[in-house]
């Protein structure tokens, strides 16, 4: 048996500041028609670098070394027109969206300098008629999206319809039932498509996946509310299904050992219940209990007819007071382990107390994060991985975190906020 001390460094950062030009506009023609746009886009440059360094602490000799640099040149833009028609019987909304996003890099890896461009094309077109009727309420959509995804190694252009349904029924004065459905079409993202090659370890490589297609999803939910100046109750039965799913994986690479790379398995699924429940023991704010309770469970089925599930139960709990102008409120979690590509990842944990005071337009907070505790976080690779990995991380200086916050309100009574139809954004920026 041979034993070795080696050491590593990392080092990584990213500079970008997007600046953004945002341009909205929309105007009534007539009582019962509107029309609105909107224009945002946004031009910079990413700079980021990498430097991944392992060797031997006794020898001085270097395991690896890996010093990547990026250089990427993006220019986003998004435009949208809405256009919006109000009969006696309903509502008709018609519009198109489109986004691109060019990005040229610039890049130095591991497999030497290089230079190409990608670019990203979405379209969106889209009708949609709401109205209500006696105790229903009902919303029919149909769009076309084009997914237009362009690289130096492959092109995918797919055209999907894009149906949606929302169905509601009052019961009562207190309860209602809504039902939901849609089919959506989902664009990899640029890190995923990205064919950068980046040293994790000696013998394990990461890298996108540039002949990706697009994963398209079929998702329901069915929800039923009840309310009364005491309770509030939701439940929220819920079913996913994904085509095509984006998934990333270990596989043997024959000059690098293993790479964490991504597929187009053959698809995954989620379903399960959401139980959203809060107590007024004195009928107002005085006292609030809230919980959330959502056992679910999810399963990803892989090329090679492979079937990975996961169980978990998602949970969240809220004990929150106000008085006058004085409010107080503690969260708290039990983290739960949840698919996250190539491996399962707990969510964040939660231990927060905070309190406020509002005088006049002046606010002061204050509390702590994480009272008591470290943040914790926790990954494992999937039972069928290639490769094992575990980590488990405690940010001890995270822990019984002080916040003061101050905040004034300078408005003076004039409403100054715009009643926005549309609402966009450009993509983010471009990194390893």
């Amino acid at each position: 048996e041979v034993s070795e001390d080696h050491g590593t460094s990392i080092r990584s950062g990213n500079q970008y500041t997007p600046p953004t030009l945002d341009v909205y506009y929309s105007k009534n023609l007539g009582k019962k028609d509107e029309i609105s746009l909107n224009i945002i886009g946004s031009a910079y440059n990413t700079n980021s670098y990498e430097v991944n360094k392992e060797w031997n602490l006794n020898s001085g000799e270097s395991v690896f070394d890996n010093d990547m640099k990026l250089k990427a040149r993006q220019k986003s833009i998004v435009g949208e027109v809405a256009y919006t028609h109000q009969y006696e019987i309903g509502k008709l909304s018609a519009g198109y969206r489109l986004s691109n996003n060019n990005v040229s890099n610039t890049l130095n890896n591991l497999s030497g300098f290089s230079e190409y461009t990608v670019n990203y094309l979405t379209q969106y077109l889209y009708s949609e008629f709401s109205g209500k009727k006696n105790k229903w309420i009902y919303r029919l959509g149909l769009g076309l999206t084009n997914i237009h995804n362009k690289s130096a190694e492959a092109t995918e252009d797919s055209w999907v319809m894009t149906p949606k349904l929302i169905l509601g029924y009052t019961i009562s004065k207190n309860q209602s039932l809504r039902f939901s459905s849609s089919y959506t079409p989902y664009s990899p993202g640029s890190s995923a498509l990205s064919s950068n090659l980046v040293q994790v370890v000696p013998n394990i490589v990461s890298s996108g996946n540039p002949y990706l297609k697009s994963q398209k999803r079929f998702g329901n939910n069915l929800t039923y509310s009840f309310n009364n100046s005491y309770f509030d109750f939701n439940a929220n039965a819920f079913y996913w299904y994904t085509d095509n799913t984006i998934n990333q994986y270990y596989r043997r690479d024959a000059a690098y050992g293993y790479m964490l790379t991504y597929e187009n398995a053959a698809h995954s699924q989620q379903y399960g219940i959401q139980l959203t429940g809060s107590v007024k023991p004195f009928g107002n704010s005085l006292l609030v209990i809230k919980a959330v309770f959502a056992p679910a469970s999810e399963s990803l089925t892989t090329n090679d007819g492979t079937v990975f599930k996961n169980d978990y139960i998602g949970n969240y709990f809220v004990v929150s007071s106000e008085y006058k102008k004085f409010s107080i409120q503690y969260q708290f979690n039990i983290p739960q382990y949840t698919l996250n590509g190539a491996f399962l990842s707990t969510n964040e944990n939660q231990s927060h107390a905070f309190a406020s005071y509002k005088l006049d337009r002046l606010t002061l907070m204050t509390g702590f994060y994480w009272i008591g505790m470290p943040s914790e976080y926790k990954t494992k690779s999937r039972p069928e991985s290639l490769v094992n990995y575990s980590s488990h991380t405690k940010i001890m200086n995270n822990k019984s975190m002080f916040v003061l916050g101050l905040s004034y309100d300078f408005a003076k009574g004039k409403k100054n906020d715009i009643d926005r139809k549309l609402n966009n954004s450009t993509a983010p920026a471009a990194t390893f």
